[in-house]
């Protein structure tokens, strides 16, 4: 058993001898050959497609489809988020003998609303860290499976949800940090967008460190608009980390490697000196050492950090 199919029976285990009613469980890697996916689920979600885990899942997204959607179970419901998911999404679904329910025909949403056929629309102002086509997905599971969503308790369950290093902005004096976990093209797209929902700055600068089996030069090129300057810290995630040097290759003389985390950090404040916006993106371990760094930061300079 590899380590990631240990943890997750460890965790199937816990839940069995803790009785627990309700079982929210996030595919891994793909769908079909991930260990989750010996539960048969009563209600599956598959969310936006896009390229990833390529060597393992197929090298178009249309491939990669059938894959994610391996996690479908014959009568019972599949949320498909994506309204503009790959035809091999329904057709698979279909296959499988699952129930598709589809974002922009089965139920509607904006920014500011959800709406379901014979229910009452709900309004809401899901939190930055959370994408409204996500957050469909989750009201759509509900009723799929005959749970009643209230207006007033989904309001105040979503008021008090936070997400670290989803879209998680702190104050370090007057400059702005946002970090984000994205680590492929698609997410790189969505801080993308995110970034131009914010107040313009002087001048950004991104620490940006990603695993070698991530697209990076789409991932660069996604937010190359929004940064002016790239800090490129090496040894970020291990064995798997990409070389900083080869980064730099992709971004010319708008970049700089260093052997760690906080010199990168260090550097990017000080040539922010106090204006702008820092930008800490590429992987989970890149905004792991982001909070970690920062917490010591607020540690060590009073008042300095304002979550």
């Amino acid at each position: 058993l590899t380590y990631f199919e240990f943890g997750a029976l460890a965790a199937l285990w816990v839940f069995r001898e803790s009785g627990v009613a309700y079982q929210l469980l996030e595919v891994g890697l793909g769908g079909r050959l991930d260990a989750v996916n010996i539960i048969d689920a009563d209600v599956a979600v598959v969310t936006a497609i896009g390229l990833d885990h390529q060597e393992w899942l197929g090298s178009d997204v249309e491939t990669i489809a059938i894959e994610k959607c391996g996690i479908a179970r014959s009568g019972k419901p599949c949320i498909v988020a994506d309204e503009a998911a790959p035809s091999t999404v329904i057709q698979t679904v279909n296959d499988i003998g699952a129930e598709a329910i589809k974002a922009g025909t089965d139920y509607h949403f904006s920014d500011t609303f959800f709406s379901w056929p014979g229910a009452s629309s709900i309004a809401w102002g899901v939190p930055d860290g959370v994408i409204p086509l996500n957050a469909a997905a989750a009201v759509a599971a509900l009723l799929s499976a005959g749970y009643s969503v209230e207006e007033r308790s989904f309001a105040g369950a979503t008021a008090k949800l936070q997400l670290r290093g989803r879209r998680e902005h702190v104050k370090v004096g007057d400059v702005s940090v946002v970090m984000d976990v994205a680590h492929n093209p698609d997410a790189a797209s969505q801080l993308h967008e995110f970034l131009k929902t914010l107040p313009q700055v002087e001048r950004t600068i991104a620490v940006f460190a990603v695993m070698s089996d991530k697209d990076c030069r789409d991932m660069i090129s996604a937010l190359e608009t929004d940064v002016d300057f790239w800090c490129l810290p090496n040894g970020i995630g291990g064995e798997r980390c990409q070389d900083p040097e080869k980064l730099s290759d992709y971004l010319g003389g708008n970049s700089q490697v260093f052997e760690s985390f906080d010199e990168s950090l260090e550097f990017a404040l000080n040539r922010l000196n106090g204006v702008g916006r820092l930008i800490v993106f590429g992987s989970f371990f890149t905004v792991a050492a982001g909070i970690d760094a920062l917490r010591l930061r607020a540690s060590g300079t009073e008042g300095a950090i304002d979550v």
